[in-house]
């Protein structure tokens, strides 16, 4: 069962989110530059905010990248960042404790580069891919020039269980190009996959690329083995945003955003195929990262689970001359020209990224944005974008400025680090300090003379890094942990009780309680959401034969780590168990397609006379497994039949289970669609254009055949002769993201080519194997291919 995030309010209210919404990719919480800077959870105290650790041997020194912290339970939680070095450090969030070598990981091959993660004021801060339940991997990317080849950039993987190195592979067609800005991670699909996506340039022309990666939460992850690319006229030193934004058609789709120079300052490309989207206009402007403003639950609007089709808000700033502004875009229907809401001109060169506090909703003015230059820091108001406050650091001492750091945000406070790598802790009301009694810099950092990047919030704890190493300091633990969603509310013997809790610092145990009485505590949970705090679904068995029947006031009690607690209750009502239970429960379905539908990947809800419920299912005849009350399935086209069971606690099995029988008239989750003739490459290979109609990602193998035309003299009559008029070109696994259309590369054997070259233009038939839950779908496409020749 998964953990239900929450609204943060009076009424605890819990609202249910799909699988597959997390927040691997939000490094907007540490790193360099941050996507969003926010983190509203427990950083609200104005006193307290202490030290808690510092890491500061010579190997940990000389951090030239922001801290980013992983997702999952308070416990378990990793820090990492990277060092000029060329090493690559994890730490445990609570303690700052190394995991693997105390030396941190080395990932450049040959002696030390000084561009390894980015040149001069450049930042290349890792990506993590973990859950709640596993650390899972950090992904850092850099510059290599001694890796072999022809490639200058290369990706590290290294498992933030262990600290070990997995591997560190050159990325193709790289050669010549630099890498100064951080990537950002789609996020990964029901079966762990996902898009790696970041700018580099060659000196001349930026370049957008994209990597594909399996399994991206193990250490079991492969790369795709070619890089797509398109060019750009991206600022290298602007990391790109994922942002969910309406096509030409109106279609919400996902695209990534980059800050541009040029007649535009931010411009749009699909993830799935690159494709031009939605742009910002101003010319003569620079545009910096991006920053999408997250819903109340931590999830990127447009994403599943988050309510919403497309993001309303992005924001950035864009350098003019020797000064810059800050940006609000909004897009009006399917337009391809984002509206624009502008700051006043602002003295000084801005930085990579903004800190964003608002969350997404109808009125833009909810929240601050945090903006630093090379000089100051301003606080704007989010909706006119208005300067509210201002903080010069030279105002109050010798002269000294922000450079290109970056700040973060919590709802009262605004954390942030001078270009020398001086600690700042400033209200988010008029950007002042707070006071020494409130926040004092850790003394070993003082000597300090250089900063990059954006500080990391997590946990409770804000991780400032310099080139004096990491220091962790906690804020008051303000807030209690929020705990609700209580169930079972009946029980026949014996269930399993069952509460969500999450809170920044984790929690240390739920303990269940029956009219009062302890009866179990749970202390770890047994899942959850990785944009949550820490915390999850905890559940623990219970044996009710000794409990009187009748109504029960039922408690959990959810205390955190920092010692504070909260209660919920509800009321469970224990049923007469004189008796054995033996009477089957009801089972209904209670919504799915009825008779035609055109939906390949149809949803359906089911029912039962009694709770708690289980239920089986059984597709097509097929023996019957155990499914959950939302079921969901990819089907292949023609008549399905779906059988229901539910199964209540006594293990009583429906006899008559429910049937809901109907027919899918679509032609099938995958289509091969080239309008045009597909033309070999001079690498030899065939993209073909295969598009996943599909909710889930569509995977499978692709076979080309081409026809051959009838036999001729020479070296033809012997093939043609020997493979008749169909003859295998070649296959290619393949794995293409829900919604999305992209070319599967079919490599072609020489023989093939030379066949290919000799006719210019032949027929193809592409025969699409596709793994679905209803087994495997075959289906042909024709198409036409022609040579590079051609």
């Amino acid at each position: 069962m998964r953990l239900r995030p929450f609204l943060c309010s009076i009424l605890l209210l819990f609202a249910a989110v799909p699988a597959g919404a997390s927040a691997t990719a939000w490094t907007g919480l540490g790193g360099g530059p941050g996507r969003s800077g926010h983190d509203a959870f427990d950083h609200g105290a104005t006193t307290n905010v202490v030290g808690s650790w510092s890491q500061t041997a010579t190997a940990e020194q000389d951090v030239v990248v922001g801290p980013v912290v992983s997702d999952g339970i308070f416990s378990a939680q990793r820090v990492v960042y990277g060092t000029d070095l060329d090493a690559v450090h994890v730490q445990m969030l609570s303690t700052g404790m190394e995991v693997g070598p105390q030396a941190g990981t080395g990932i450049d091959t040959g002696g030390l580069d000084t561009d390894t993660f980015g040149a001069g004021d450049a930042v290349i801060s890792p990506v993590i891919a973990s859950s709640p339940s596993a650390p899972g991997q950090v992904y850092a990317l850099h510059n290599d020039d001694n890796q072999g080849g022809a490639n200058d950039i290369a990706l590290a993987q290294i498992d933030l269980a262990t600290g070990a190195l997995v591997q560190d592979l050159p990325v193709p067609n790289t050669d010549g190009y630099e890498v100064q800005s951080s990537p950002v991670f789609t996020e990964p699909d029901a079966g762990g996959d996902a898009s790696l996506l970041f700018v580099a340039s060659d000196g001349v022309t930026p370049r957008l690329f994209r990597l594909d990666i399996s399994d991206v939460r193990t250490s079991a992850a492969t790369f795709a083995l070619t890089a797509s690319s398109t060019p750009v006229q991206a600022n290298p030193q602007a990391s790109p945003t994922l942002v969910y934004l309406r096509d030409s058609a109106g279609i919400p789709t996902l695209y990534v955003a980059v800050g541009t120079s040029g007649i535009h300052f931010l411009e749009t490309y699909a993830v799935s195929d690159f494709s031009a989207g939605p742009h910002a206009t101003a010319l003569g402007a620079i545009g910096q990262t991006p920053s999408v403003p997250l819903t109340s639950d931590g999830v990127l609007p447009g994403a599943p689970g988050s309510g919403m089709d497309t993001s309303p808000w992005i924001y950035l700033a864009a350098q003019e001359s020797v000064s810059g502004r800050v940006h609000r875009l909004e897009q009006f229907g399917n337009s391809d020209t984002l509206d624009v809401v502008s700051s006043p001109f602002i003295d000084g060169v801005p930085a990579p990224a903004l800190a964003v506090s608002k969350r997404v909703g109808h009125d833009p003015a909810e929240g601050i944005v945090a903006y630093t230059t090379d000089a100051d820091l301003y606080v704007l108001n989010t909706g006119d974008l208005s300067v509210g406050a201002e903080y010069s650091p030279s105002a109050a001492g010798p002269p000294a400025d922000f450079g290109r750091t970056t700040a973060a945000l919590s709802d009262e406070l605004v954390f942030a680090m001078l270009a020398d790598g001086t600690q700042k802790v400033l209200r988010a009301t008029d950007a002042g300090e707070v006071s020494l009694a409130e926040f004092t810099e850790n003394p070993a950092n003082t000597a300090s003379t250089f900063a990059k990047g954006q500080p990391a919030l997590a946990g409770g704890r804000v991780i400032f890094a310099s080139d004096l190493g990491a220091f962790a300091y906690s804020t008051r633990d303000s807030l209690p942990p929020r705990v609700g969603n209580l169930r079972p509310a009946s029980v026949l013997g014996g269930a399993l009780l069952e509460a969500d809790a999450v809170d920044a610092r984790g929690i240390r145990e739920v303990q269940f309680r029956i009219d009062g009485v302890p009866v179990r505590t749970a202390v770890n949970p047994v899942s959850g959401l990785s944009f949550t705090p820490g915390g999850g679904h905890f559940v623990h068995g219970w044996d009710a034969s000794g409990t009187a029947p009748g109504p029960h006031i039922f408690e959990a009690r959810a205390v955190d780590n920092g010692g504070q607690s909260s209660v919920a209750r509800s009321t469970i009502f224990v049923q007469p168990h004189t008796f054995a239970d033996t009477d089957p429960p009801q089972t209904a379905i209670v919504a799915g397609p009825r008779g035609r539908t055109s939906d390949t990947t149809p949803r359906f809800r089911f029912d039962s006379s009694e709770q708690p419920e289980a239920f089986e299912c059984s597709l097509d005849d097929r023996r019957f497994r155990s499914c959950p009350s939302r079921y969901e399935v990819a089907l292949v086209a023609g008549h399905h039949e779906l059988r229901v069971r539910a199964v209540d606690a006594a293990g009583n099995v429906d006899p008559t289970p429910s049937v809901r029988s109907f027919r899918v008239i679509a032609p099938g989750p995958v289509e091969v669609t080239a309008t045009r003739p597909v033309q070999l490459n001079r690498r030899g290979r065939a993209p073909v254009p295969v598009t996943c109609h599909s909710r889930r990602r569509c995977r499978g193998v692709l076979v080309l055949d081409v026809i051959v035309p009838r036999a001729k003299p020479g070296s033809l009559r012997a093939v043609a002769a020997r493979k008749g008029r169909k003859l295998r070109l070649g296959r290619s696994r393949f794995s293409v993201a829900p919604h999305t259309r992209r070319p599967v590369l079919v490599k072609v054997a020489t023989t093939r080519r030379r066949l290919l070259r000799r006719h210019d233009r032949l027929k193809a038939l592409a025969t699409v194997s596709l793994n679905t839950p209803a087994g495997v779908e075959t289906s042909t496409w024709r198409l036409t291919l022609t040579s590079n020749d051609g």
